[in-house]
């Protein structure tokens, strides 16, 4: 019979050694080549979603930002979520840059930033705003607290684990 475009690209996967074995990364691979390379197979899943929303944005990776672009583009509907500060799948190839350069990707980008803190008092939010300051290569913004002022911060040092646990 006639092989199918995955039956195409499981085939590849199987000659790579992986003897048909997947992971989550081989499926975003897997996803992306279908909608690059078989127009009909991108326009019937375009087709199914008026609008595309991405969570925790800042874990995406080249390979998921190509998936939602080829989504996206026939409706031009994306809503994105995510603080790049925040993220925390780099050793799984998350590209928080992407996040930086948004613009370049989507035309028409309005950003709304979520910089007010709910939970934290004054004193941790501004702790926590001096710390992420000195990251490289971000989003300029600061957070406020909503829920006041609170107790002054403490740094508790200790040598060892055991230490630190000692002091509480």
């Amino acid at each position: 019979g006639q092989v199918t475009p995955v039956g195409t690209w499981v085939r590849a996967v199987v000659q790579e050694g992986k003897r048909g074995i997947c992971s989550f990364d081989d499926l975003i691979k897997c996803t992306k080549y279908l909608l690059e390379h078989y127009p009909e197979i991108k326009d019937y899943w375009s087709k199914q979603y008026d609008f595309i929303q991405v969570d925790e944005f800042q874990d995406t990776d080249s390979n998921q930002l190509a998936i939602v672009q080829a989504l996206y583009e026939r409706h031009g509907n994306l809503f994105v979520v995510g603080d790049p500060d925040q993220s925390i799948y780099l050793f799984r190839g998350a590209e928080p840059t992407l996040f930086n350069n948004l613009g370049n990707y989507i035309p028409n980008l309005k950003t709304i930033f979520m910089n007010t803190n709910y939970r934290s008092t004054e004193e941790i939010v501004n702790i926590s705003d001096s710390v992420i300051e000195l990251n490289r290569n971000r989003i300029p913004k600061s957070c406020f607290s909503k829920a006041g002022s609170g107790s002054a911060i403490q740094v508790l040092m200790g040598s060892e684990d055991c230490d630190l646990a000692e002091l509480e």
